[in-house]
């Protein structure tokens, strides 16, 4: 079996394996290689013949791939390996195409580049200088001297190597002995220069030409053209573009005028010795150039049917000779810019239908100018309207586009008249309303956003007891809102003894001037007053019973106590003396700084026997508590001559004189709570014990 391989311009090898004795073939193998990377010819050019060539570039190159250059399909030079760079193939300096073919060195893989290189060899031109007669003149005598060149070419004559000013037709009436020189330049900007040697005899004084204007407009009386001076005896032949125009004009020691020139060209005066026919060119030139009126005006571009509320553009193309265009709109109408140039803008706002035109203008005049009708219709009428234009974050608006406009396109989306938005920030909608006839006019209405204030409650005094009336609560920002719940009366007011206690949710809210609102909660504590109870002092006091702690009678204990003959919780009837005295315990709970007082009368009486203390021992009180009906039995009445009842406030609610043993009192008038019954005896000394009236 044979393997043939053959390898193609695009670098595929194919491997066919075959038998030699034509057995069937068993497989194809083709192997692609890259082609070398395209990078673009760049260079070339045009230059004149006789000087260097111009560069011959490419963009870019690899390394491993050769480069040869090849002018119209042929190699120039030698190949240039890549660089990774861009490559300089040098001067080249025949003219031609230029390509360049890539060829990887490993594959043979070869690509021609993009792009191709022309260099254009121009050349010079042929110049010759040829002579109207001999170069060396009689005393004022002129030589034209004519300048001969290959091709279309610019002249410009030089004096002893200076340029001569104006000088610059393939003629030129030399004056003055020197060395002129031609030198003429092609069209490709190639030139060759040639001279002669003129030996000038004295010639007619030179005097300066001018004329009252540069130009005249076309269909003019034309322009004067002034000579400063003149010499008798010298005639004075004016010419056109190198041809007499008119009669010579001879001299007369002044200034010269030829009136009335209207046609367009170079004029000089040529100046002849009558004499010697010496001649001279006067000095300087006068170009008179004859400014035509603007062309008609060509056809007009634009719509012929507008919208009143729209704006449009018309256009017209360039017209001759026009330095600016005047351009004229229906009444109403507004050119909003453009007036002056080729292109306009109209707006047709409150325009009736009417013409448009344009004409051309330059400073000779106007052109002939071209109209167009335009029709306009009424725009619909429209006003965007908004039930609210402030909102909150979270809630909606409607729009509405009211007028006489019968198909609606909203901005975001909505094609009836009215729809509900509810933007996030502040946004700006517009509107497209349409009418029966067509046109449309837009409307926008801006919505703004408003968040909801930040509200902070923090509550001044959150904790209160059960016994302070009422207060008035605070804390919470900005100012000005409102406080709400359960325990909340009369706006920002609590009123602990008729909530009672509990932790009880506070919300303040506030609303912006927008009517934004937002809330906030904190919660607010009212604790029970603690239950003191101060129990009778049991036992006879005199007022020499030593110092005894009343502690154990009061609870909760860690109070204090106030009253006479008190130290700590000490009760010294000493230091009390005798008499009737009433002692106070006072305890503040701990943690909520509520606080409860109790009092207790205690009679301290002289050394002896304190009958009062004795009978009021024997007396019994039930039942405690009592709701209607209290009893007491067990009266002496001979130690015992009256009682009050007194409240914890101290004032006396209840009195009686005794007068039996046994007695029923009627508490159901006195409110739920504590109270002490009051034993007083002939002498005024009393002694308590203590009730409770419940429900």
């Amino acid at each position: 079996m044979k393997k043939i391989i053959v390898k193609f311009l695009l670098c595929i090898a194919i491997i066919i394996a075959a038998t030699a004795t034509g057995l069937p073939q068993t497989g194809v193998h083709i192997t692609i290689n890259p082609s070398p990377t395209l990078y673009s010819v760049m260079g070339g050019g045009s230059y004149c013949a006789g000087q260097p060539g111009v560069n011959v570039l490419l963009s870019g190159s690899e390394t491993g791939v050769n480069y040869q250059l090849l002018c119209n399909g042929i190699n120039t030079g030698s190949p240039i390996p890549g660089t990774g760079l861009s490559l300089n193939f040098g001067i080249q300096n025949m003219g031609g195409n230029y390509t360049v073919m890539a060829t990887n060195t490993i594959t043979g893989c070869s690509i021609a580049m993009s792009n191709t290189a022309l260099i254009t060899v121009n050349p010079i031109p042929s110049i010759t200088i040829t002579t109207s007669g001999s170069t060396i003149f009689c005393g004022s005598g002129t030589v034209t001297l004519t300048a001969t060149a290959t091709g279309v070419c610019t002249y410009q004559w030089k004096h002893n190597g200076t340029p001569i000013p104006g000088a610059n037709l393939n003629t030129y009436v030399a004056n003055q002995t020197g060395m002129f020189t031609v030198i003429a330049t092609n069209g490709t900007g190639c030139f060759n220069d040639h001279d002669t040697m003129v030996q000038v005899n004295p010639l007619p004084q030179a005097f300066n030409l001018s004329s009252s204007s540069p130009n005249f407009c076309q269909g003019g009386a034309g322009v004067t053209i002034n000579q400063n001076g003149s010499q008798t005896g010298v005639n004075y032949q004016l010419m056109l573009n190198g041809v007499n125009s008119g009669v010579p004009v001879g001299g007369n020691g002044l200034s010269l005028a030829w009136p009335n020139q209207a046609a367009a060209g170079v004029y000089t005066v040529m100046a002849t010795d009558n004499l010697t026919s010496c001649t001279n060119t006067m000095i300087g030139s006068v170009v008179l150039a004859m400014n035509p009126l603007p062309a008609n005006a060509g056809t007009i571009i634009g719509s012929t049917t507008v919208c009143q509320n729209t704006s449009v553009s018309y256009s017209t193309s360039n017209i001759l000779n026009a330095t600016s265009y005047v351009w004229s709109v229906p009444t109403g109408a507004t050119i909003t810019s453009g007036q002056g140039t080729t292109m306009i803008q109209v707006d047709f706002t409150g325009a009736s239908s009417g013409i448009i035109s344009v004409r051309g203008h330059n400073s000779c005049g106007d052109g002939q100018s071209t109209p167009i009708s335009v029709t306009v219709n009424q725009a619909p009428s429209l006003n965007v309207t908004a039930n609210v234009t402030d909102i909150c974050s979270g809630t909606s608006a409607n729009l509405t586009a009211n007028g006489t406009g019968t198909i609606f396109a909203w901005s975001g989306g909505g094609s009836t008249q009215t729809i509900t938005v509810w933007p996030t920030t502040n946004t700006t909608y517009s509107v497209t309303v349409t009418g029966p006839n067509g046109c449309s006019a837009t409307g926008n209405i801006a919505i703004n956003v408003h968040t909801a204030p930040a509200v902070v409650l923090v509550l001044t005094d959150d904790n209160f007891c059960t016994d302070v009336n009422s207060a008035v609560i605070s804390g919470g920002s900005p100012a000005g809102g409102t406080y709400t719940g359960t325990c909340v009366f009369g706006g920002n007011t609590i009123y602990p003894p008729v909530s009672g206690a509990g932790t009880w949710v506070i919300t303040y809210t506030y609303a912006d001037g927008y009517g934004c609102s937002g809330s906030a909660t904190d919660l607010l504590t009212i604790n029970p007053i603690p239950i003191v109870m101060f129990t009778n002092i049991v036992g006879v006091i005199y007022s020499d019973t030593p110092p005894f702690d009343l502690m154990g009678n009061v609870s909760p204990i860690g109070g204090t106590f106030t009253g006479d003959g008190m130290v700590g919780s000490m009760f010294s009837p000493a230091i009390a003396g005798p008499g009737n005295h009433i002692l106070t315990y006072t305890y503040v709970h701990p943690f909520t700084g509520c606080s409860a007082s109790q009092i207790q009368y205690v009679n301290v009486g002289t050394v002896g026997i304190d009958e009062v203390s004795v009978a009021a021992n024997a007396i019994s009180i039930f039942p405690n508590p009592a709701s209607t009906n209290l009893n007491l039995t067990g009266i002496d009445t001979k130690a015992i001559r009256s009682l009050n009842i007194i409240n914890l406030l101290g004032e006396v609610v209840y009195t009686t004189t005794i007068n039996a043993e046994n007695m029923v009192l009627d508490v159901s008038s006195l409110a739920t709570g504590s109270y002490f019954i009051r034993f007083v005896d002939a002498d005024g000394i009393s002694i308590s014990k203590k009730i409770m009236k419940n429900e």
